[in-house]
């Protein structure tokens, strides 16, 4: 390259560096937008505080532990960060000035992929692993990749830079941006293996460590000849066409004989000779002979078909080995059923050993099977009867975890028993000897019994007595322990152990229920009807049980009242039930009924007897009365206004006066009475009525729909001075906004809520005058009273002291007011107050009734900003402005320059021409 070619690349690469200095490879934008000075940017695990400076020439980022100041127009890297100031940005509306910031981020990505040419293999064949590292995003550094795989796989021939350590396969070094690093190597499994693998990969991208991980990857290494055993007890037969290897070995009895099945088969495509096929048996299992294995099945036509596997030959090397040698061909088998008889307790295995040869490879496979040889043990059982029953249903007791039998009993004391316990001998291959039974326990002494022997699967009972449990005061349990040591027919000597929770409960007593359809409480010539009952909590049944009711002689009974029967144990029995009639009295009378239950006990050579007294209040018959409320209720009813009000009271009685009649006119907050509180009616004659009128209205003192009136009561008298009230009907009123030219009178009692025992508390009575009119009013709370005069629309307050000096809670009562104005008397309520009493601790504070919260409105504070004028800010981007416009226009003139140089150097070399030796 000439010197000129040279200087023109140099020119026009510096060009090109100066015009896209801001263009930087393998970066992704992380953000691009407008951000106010003292806010942050979160990208990932970080995040960018941008604070702007008052100038508005420059910005610092703050990113923990990274730190950076950026000019405007500029752009400063941050690790794997790069941050750009572009310009700034004014809002006028929100007078606030904004950041033009850019992010980039420069982030390497590596994958890792793992390919295999073969995963279905025999053990000793090879296969060829292909490890593939490819870079993205960046340069990256630090990378780690592992591989790892068990000692049983040989590693060899490996390719392209990887090592292999302890069967270990592993890499390490950095990769740029679309760098591919591939490694090889080859693999050969050396025994049975059934495994999956995942390659790891490790790189560090700036800020963390990356893990990588590879698909996972399968390898099956089948062995040459598959070995499969299993146990099966005697008598074992298959149900079906198939044999399944992998469940799990049961229990073999003592005695027992028992079948080992062994199947061998060459998985290989060529003949292979077997040098030795060992089975090796544990000293507690005797070979007796090889044996076969029946399969039962339904054939295609429906019926029951079978099959048998017999067993190939073997021979017996010694008492506890058994040998075959010889060749398999290829995909062939050899199945071996042994017969074994388990001749001592515990833990067994036994060992099956082959040993081949084929591809200038030897093998020996071990392969273990293990199985427990038991001894079966006593069953102990114990049944429970109700012996005061001739045919019952013994409850048993098993503690056996193979049945669903409880090993614990309720019954009931001082009440017979019979107990029995039963022993089975559940080894059907061993009878057992010289076997002693025990029982422990406090309900009684029992003997130890002894016996010879007990035959295979052969049962005793060793105990059937009858016991009384005796009386507690409470549930108490009695263990039962029942303990038989024996010897099995091998000399084995073993010990069972059960334990039986016996739950004595107290002789509970019978509960007797009397009912009555309409309370204890009737009146005169009131019908009800009576129901008797008797709850039986004990454990047992009672027969031949006496209930009787013995009913005073002024009652009319229609129905039986008492009878004999049978008391169910823990049931509630309903015995009878009959109508009862109480008499006609004059005044309120008590009555008792006695209710007798009784029987005989035999356990106890008596009678019992229980007692339930029920006690009847009879009340004199009410007369019956009514007491009708009628308002003259104009179209519309304004507040203030006069309503007219009539009561008639009615003698619904036929032949009964009633007599010294009170009626109580309503007094409420809503309206006023005008008029008297009560009044007084000497007596009513049989079907008499009295209508109380014209003297007696009720003003309305609030607006609404439907306000309820509260009830006028009456009182009143039969001729016998007993005293019964009775209410009027409800009525409501609508009642329309409007001015009260009258009084208004409202009271309101306003009482700590709490208030300390002993101790003065204030309360404040509030008389308010919602009217137009002043009035004298008279209030009466309790048992005090005040006179004060309330002018129109003002509140006058009384105030007075109380004390308790015993805690608990108080109600101050409702006030009653007279209200007097123009020479019209009205009467109207207010509302009391709620006190609670206790005794405080020195300094308590009393609580007072709240006013009605407001809530309060928090006012949010934010923090003041540095801020500048519009001109200072105008200036400021002129400045910038200024700078922008110098750099670019600099930009532009060197490449005019360089632009002009190039074309004087190629004007330059057109215009010369060849040297010409012979010019003329």
């Amino acid at each position: 390259m000439t010197e000129k070619k040279r200087l023109m690349l140099f020119i026009v690469s510096l060009l090109a560096l100066t015009m896209f200095s801001s263009v930087v490879l393998s970066e992704t934008e992380e953000f691009n937008g407008e951000i106010l000075s003292g806010e942050s940017i979160d990208i990932d695990d970080f995040t960018f505080i941008i604070t702007m400076n008052k100038y508005a020439n420059a910005i610092f980022i703050d990113a923990d532990p990274m730190f950076q100041t950026v000019q405007l127009y500029g752009c400063k890297d941050m690790e794997s960060f790069r941050i750009c100031f572009e310009n700034t940005t004014y809002d006028e509306e929100e007078n606030e000035l904004y950041a033009i910031v850019q992010i980039y981020r420069s982030k390497p990505e590596v994958s890792i992929t793992r390919t295999i040419n073969e995963t279905d293999l025999l053990v000793g064949q090879e296969a060829e692993v292909t490890i593939t590292m490819e870079a993205t995003g960046g340069h990256a550094s630090q990378i780690i990749m592992t591989d790892d795989y068990p000692v049983s796989i040989e590693i060899y021939d490996l390719e392209g830079g990887c090592r292999v350590h302890e069967n270990q396969v592993y890499w390490q070094g950095h990769l740029d941006e679309g760098d591919e690093r591939e490694c090889r190597f080859i693999i050969k499994g050396t025994e049975e293996l059934h495994q999956s693998f995942t390659a790891h990969l490790k790189y560090w991208d700036g800020f963390k460590w990356v893990n990588e991980y590879s698909s996972t990857l399968t390898l099956d290494f089948e062995s040459v000849i598959s070995v499969y055993s299993a146990i099966v007890r005697e008598d074992y037969e298959v149900d079906g066409t198939t044999f399944d290897f992998d469940e799990e070995n049961p229990d073999v009895d003592i005695g027992e004989t028992f079948r080992l099945i062994v199947n061998i088969t060459n998985e290989y495509g060529d003949d292979i000779d077997v040098s030795a096929f060992d089975i090796n048996l544990p000293v507690d299992s005797i070979y007796q002979s090889v044996s076969h294995l029946r399969f039962n099945y339904i054939n295609s036509s429906g019926n029951r078909s079978s099959f048998v596997w017999s067993s190939d030959r073997i021979s017996k090397v010694s008492n506890n080995v058994l040998r075959w040698k010889g060749t398999i061909g290829n995909f062939s088998s050899k199945l071996f059923i042994v017969k074994l008889k388990a001749v001592k307790s515990g833990s067994q295995s036994i060992l099956v050993q082959t040993k081949y040869e084929y591809d200038d490879m030897a093998f020996q496979d071990n392969q273990y099977e293990d199985f427990i040889i038991r001894d079966a043990g006593i069953g102990i059982r114990l049944t429970v009867d109700d012996e005061s029953k001739r045919f019952s249903s013994p409850v048993r007791l098993d503690d056996d975890e193979d049945t669903d039998e409880e090993d614990n009993i309720d019954i009931e004391a001082l009440h017979p028993y019979r107990f029995r316990i039963y022993t089975q001998n559940k080894n059907k291959y061993s009878a057992l000897e010289d076997v002693d039974v025990t029982v422990i326990t406090d309900l009684a002494g029992f003997k130890k019994v002894h016996y010879d022997e007990i035959a295979k699967e052969g049962q005793k009972i060793p105990y059937s007595v009858v016991l009384i449990p005796p009386q507690v005061g409470s549930n108490k349990e009695f263990p039962l322990n029942v303990s038989v040591t024996y010897k099995n027919d091998f000399g084995e000597r073993y010990m069972n152990y059960s334990e039986f929770k016996i739950n004595v409960q107290p002789n509970e007593d019978l509960s007797i229920g009397w009912d009555s359809s309409e309370g204890e409480v009737l009146e005169g010539g009131e019908e009800t009807e009576v129901t008797v009952s008797v709850d039986n909590q004990r454990l047992v049944d009672i027969k031949e049980v006496q209930v009787t009711d013995t009913i005073p002689s002024e009652f009319h009974i229609e129905g039986v009242h008492a009878k004999k029967v049978k008391l169910n144990k823990e049931t509630d029995t309903d015995i009878y039930r009959y109508r009862l009639i109480p008499p006609i009295v004059h005044e309120k009378t008590r009555y008792e009924i006695v209710t007798n239950v009784s029987f005989f006990d035999p356990d106890l050579k008596q009678t019992i007897t229980y007692i339930e007294v029920t006690e009847i209040t009879v009340e004199p018959l009410k007369p019956d009365i009514s007491v009708d409320l009628t308002i003259d209720e104009p179209d519309d009813v304004y507040m203030g206004m006069a309503v007219p009000v009539e009561v008639t009271v009615g003698n619904d009685e036929e032949l009964e006066i009633v007599r010294d009649i009170t009626v109580f006119f309503p007094l409420q907050e809503e309206f006023d009475l005008v008029g008297p509180k009560t009044f007084f009616i000497d007596k009513l004659d049989p079907g008499e009525e009295v209508t109380i009128k014209n003297i007696l209205k009720i003003r309305p003192k609030v607006a609404g729909d439907a306000i309820k009136l509260n009830n006028t009561v009456v009182e009143y008298y039969d001729n016998y001075g007993n005293r019964f009230d009775e209410n009027s009907t409800e009525e409501t009123m609508d009642v329309i906004q409007g001015r009260v030219n009258a009084p208004s009178i409202f009271m309101r009692t306003i009482a700590p809520q709490t208030l300390n025992k002993s101790t003065d508390g204030k309360v404040m009575l509030e008389v308010k005058n919602n009217g137009t009119i002043a009035a004298d009013v008279t209030v009466e709370q309790g048992d005090q009273a005040w006179d004060v005069t309330v002018d129109a629309g003002s509140t006058s307050v009384i105030e007075y002291v109380v004390r308790y000096d015993t805690e608990g809670n108080y109600s101050i009562p409702d006030p009653v007011a007279t209200v007097r104005a123009q020479g019209i008397e009205a009467h109207t309520k207010g509302s009391g107050a709620d006190v609670k009493v206790t005794l405080m601790l020195p300094g308590a504070v009393e609580e007072v009734e709240e006013a009605e919260a407001v809530e309060a409105v928090k006012e949010e504070v934010i923090p003041e900003k540095e801020e500048m004028s519009f001109e200072e800010y105008e200036s400021l981007k002129g400045v910038t402005d200024k700078a922008a416009l110098i750099r670019y226009g600099l930009i532009a003139v060197i490449a005019i320059v360089v632009l002009v140089i190039i074309a004087f150097i190629i004007n330059n070399q057109r215009k010369k021409g060849p040297t010409v030796p012979f010019a003329e």
